[in-house]
């Protein structure tokens, strides 16, 4: 309709002019709010070319405002369009704009628009900094303007620190400075700051004297920094110095704590300029400079120079320096000051010791517990004397390659006698409370937390016998601690405890397990697995209340007399049902290796628990949560797998010794017994297979060739154990046939839903599938391997000929029926993917399925 008008622009008076433009602008604008670029591209050119060619010296304020909107989403809409062509357009109108209106923001801004069209990959930084170092240049700055030139300033940054940096630095001294704004002027330091002390590769290359100098400008031009800005830049100044110190670049160290203590910092508050100066401590001692030492000690005030940790330092360079008397002054002030926390008093203890010979240390230090039977005289601090000899063996266990087992036994002896010395020290005397305990929470929690940081550092390279002797004193402290706490805090524990000692019972367990596996003695490693049996139960004790929450809150709801104080974060909670998972099947390898069968049953329905903590999540947390329960569910098949062949082998064995017996009932009786927990086993793999089904939705997230094999190994396992019940107790034909007709029809419905694979099965296989709405084809991951359920199809076809055979029609039609209704979906499955030919499995089963029962030729 539009171009069936006489709307020439040039026949057009003024007024209708703008009053058509205004139209055309207002329909371009609306539908560009619709996201249809390409027709707001259409309108919003008539708009132009109405307005476009009259001379903007003729223009009112109000049609050149007109003029700049239309040409704003005129771009905008090529921009969204986003082929070349319309690229090249936005180009165009913004050398237009540039030179109508080249130092107005909105044309930076659109400029800067065209330049990420192509997306942020293919940034040019060069022609970026440029526009951005012009509207530096040439904008009003207001809180706006700040902002946004500051965004843009890190987008820069993400491309090139340097380029950003020296657009900041051109930004400080011609116009940040100059404005007065001190909220500017700081944030503006602090980014120049933190974008040229970022990376560790440019710290070591960055001159500390071009930041000097930029302190120095600042200060020459603005008031001292606020404590906020003040922080954030010594926070930021403090990462290049623990960069420096911990590269061992002592001199540049010292010249960045120099900065950190420029006069623009001066409200950084005494306790930072302590910390600074203590680190300028630490590299005059690192360097043998104890003179500077010293005098960085004399510059501090009063509070800070009596400060333990200070004076720790300075304790350390009188030793090295020969300094006696100034050493026993520190050690004096640290013992005044360490009332409540002695911790820096046994530091100085063992910087004293460092400095002889280690071994001898220890030697001592031993002879010292041995003489008082690992106890200690009242005027002896015995946690004291513990912990240091703990810290000194720590220090003499080596490396994983160089581990020493000698003094990883005498730790274990130090670690025992603790936890019965704090056993005895916290039992009440004469039916009272002792008022002074020797071993006081932060004791327990001491030895607690360092047994159980050693067993973690350690559990790979120490003998599994080791780590359960260290990881129960581990579990011993934790019940300590947990007993005093109450007491001495009023709190019940919290979650940092309960998660130690759930790793403990986990960690031993496992060591347990491997000791079981490893050792030739039998009878140790029934004694192993019994103690591996034992932790696993604690470990589900313990975590029962937690995973029970976790379950509880993924339903909405939380269950009656189901509490727990302790918060734990989603991946904890998923970690820990992992954990107890493992635990789980070890607990039945133990009952497996004891051929405790009747504490095999009582454990598969809790291998099941658990399955739905962290499927609430989103994202990483999901996949992790449903990746453990898969891996889960793989073992636990394997397992019952092994278990049912143990248990048929126990049969074999029952067969050969009452062969030749003459208590036939007591024969019958036992092969009943292994019948029912082979039956149980039976059920254990059906549930696995209809989990693993069933948690992946039916489509792509399940592993259908894993399932494929789980449904095959079933199938025959019941088949086997329908055939070898004739010797012991015979289920009924209904009992019997369920579970392997249920796998084929459940093969059935896996195969209509996700396709099948022509080739030998492999993870990841891709197939194609009909779907049964509309029959268009679509592609699914994990298709059925094809081998298996023609093996499936045949196997179960060939059951119902065998009842034929022996005349029991129903269950012939039974099985047959399945077997067909398999072949069929097979024969769907290769016909959608192009490769049926007709026939087939199928069409042999049918045949000969009508020649049963239909009068056909006979095989």
């Amino acid at each position: 309709m539009y171009s069936h008008g006489d709307l020439e622009p040039s026949r057009l008076a003024p007024d209708t002019a703008n009053m058509l433009t205004d139209a055309l602008y207002e329909i371009g604008r609306g539908v560009f709010g619709k996201h249809q670029y390409e027709d707001a591209a259409k309108w919003l050119e008539r708009a132009f070319g109405v307005i476009g060619e009259r001379n903007l010296e003729e223009l009112d304020h109000d049609v050149v405002e007109l003029r700049m909107s239309i040409m704003n989403y005129l771009l905008r809409a090529y921009l969204g369009i986003g082929d070349q062509e319309s690229l090249e357009k936005a180009r165009g109108i913004v050398s237009v704009l540039e030179l109508e209106n080249g130092d107005k923001m909105v044309v930076q801004l659109l400029k800067l628009e065209v330049l990420t069209a192509d997306g942020d990959s293919e940034i040019d930084v060069g022609q970026y900094s440029s526009v951005v170092s012009r509207m530096i240049r040439t904008v009003v700055l207001t809180d706006a303007s700040f902002k946004t030139i500051m965004h843009h300033v890190h987008k820069i940054k993400g491309k090139s620190s340097e380029m950003a940096g020296k657009i900041l630095e051109k930004f400080i001294q011609t116009r940040i400075l100059t404005q007065e704004n001190a909220q500017w002027i700081e944030k503006v330091v602090v980014t120049q700051l933190w974008i040229s002390l970022e990376s560790v590769e440019s710290a070591t290359n960055q001159p500390c004297e071009k930041t000097l100098d930029l302190l120095n400008l600042v200060l020459q031009n603005s008031r001292p920094f606020n404590a906020p800005a003040t922080h954030a830049a010594q926070t930021l100044l403090w990462k290049r110095i623990e960069i420096m110190y911990g590269q061992g670049k002592y001199d540049e160290t010292e010249a960045w704590c120099s900065i950190s203590l420029h006069p623009l910092f001066e409200k950084a508050g005494d306790l930072n300029k302590a910390k600074i100066a203590r680190k300028l401590i630490l590299c005059a001692v690192a360097k043998q400079d104890h003179n500077a030492a010293r005098k960085v000690f004399f510059e501090m005030s009063e509070s800070a120079r009596n400060a333990p940790m200070t004076r720790y330092l300075m304790y350390k360079s009188a030793l090295r320096d020969a300094q006696p008397d100034f050493a026993a002054e520190c050690l004096d002030v640290i013992c005044r000051q360490s009332d409540k926390d002695v911790t820096l008093l046994y530091a100085c203890v063992i910087e004293a010791q460092s400095l002889s010979d280690r071994r001898q240390s220890i030697l001592a230090l031993q002879k010292v517990l041995e003489m008082y039977d690992y106890g200690a005289p009242p005027e002896v601090n015995l946690p004291a004397l513990l912990r240091s000899t703990i810290r000194l063996l720590v220090q003499h266990l080596g490396g994983v390659e160089t581990f020493n087992e000698d003094a990883m036994g005498e730790l274990c002896k130090v670690f025992e006698a603790a936890a019965a010395q704090a056993t005895k020290a916290m039992r009440p005397q004469n039916g009272r409370a002792s008022s002074e305990q020797t071993f006081t929470v932060q004791e327990l929690e001491w030895f607690s937390r360092n047994s159980y940081n050693i067993s973690l550092k350690y559990c790979a390279a120490t003998h599994p016998s080791c780590l359960i002797r260290l990881l129960d004193k581990c579990i011993q402290f934790i019940a300590l601690l947990q007993g005093a706490s109450p007491r001495a805090e009023g709190g019940d524990g919290n979650g940092d405890l309960v998660l130690r000692l759930l790793l403990c019972h986990y960690l031993a367990s496992c060591a347990a397990t491997v000791l079981a596996r490893s050792t030739d003695s039998i009878e140790e490693s029934l004694t192993a697995y019994m103690t591996a049996s034992t932790h696993v139960k604690a470990f589900r004790t313990i975590s029962a209340p937690l995973l029970r929450t976790s379950l509880s809150s993924n339903n909405g709801s939380k269950s009656a007399g189901t509490s727990s104080n302790t918060d734990l974060g989603a991946a904890t909670l998923v970690d820990l049902a992992a954990k107890r998972a493992q635990l789980l099947r070890y607990e039945l390898e133990s009952a497996l290796k004891r051929r405790d069968w009747d504490g095999l049953d009582a454990l598969w329905d809790d291998c099941f628990d658990n399955q739905g903590i962290g499927t609430t999540d989103t994202g990483r947390s999901k996949e992790r949560a449903s990746s453990w329960y898969t891996r889960h569910l793989e073992a636990l098949a394997d397992l019952a797998l092994v278990i049912h062949a143990e248990l048929s082998k126990a049969d074999t064995v029952i067969n050969k010794n009452t062969s030749s017996s003459s208590t036939h009932f007591h024969h019958a009786d036992t092969m009943t017994d292994t019948f029912t927990h082979r039956a149980r086993i039976l059920g254990v793999l059906q549930r696995i297979a209809n989990t693993s089904w069933q948690g992946g939705t039916g489509y792509t997230n399940a592993d259908v060739v894993r399932l494929a094999r789980w449904i095959r190994c079933l199938f025959q396992l019941c088949i086997d154990s329908s055939v070898s019940g004739s010797s012991g107790r015979q289920p009924n034909s209904h009992d019997a046939d369920a579970i392997p007709l249920q796998c084929v029809e459940q093969a059935t419905t896996v195969v209509s839903s996700v396709g099948i694979a022509d080739r030998a099965p492999h993870l990841g296989q891709r197939a194609l599938t009909v779907d049964d709405e509309d029959g268009g084809v679509t592609s699914r991951e994990n298709a059925y391997p094809l081998i298996e359920a023609e093996w499936l199809a045949a196997t179960a076809f060939n059951r119902g000929i065998e009842f034929f055979c022996a005349g029991d029609d129903q269950r012939c039609r039974s099985w047959c029926d399945r077997a067909l209704g398999l072949a069929q979906a097979v024969e769907k499955g290769r016909r959608a993917c192009g490769r049926g030919r007709g026939g087939g499995l199928y069409g042999t089963l049918m045949g000969k399925y009508r020649g049963l029962f239909w009068g056909g030729e006979d095989e």
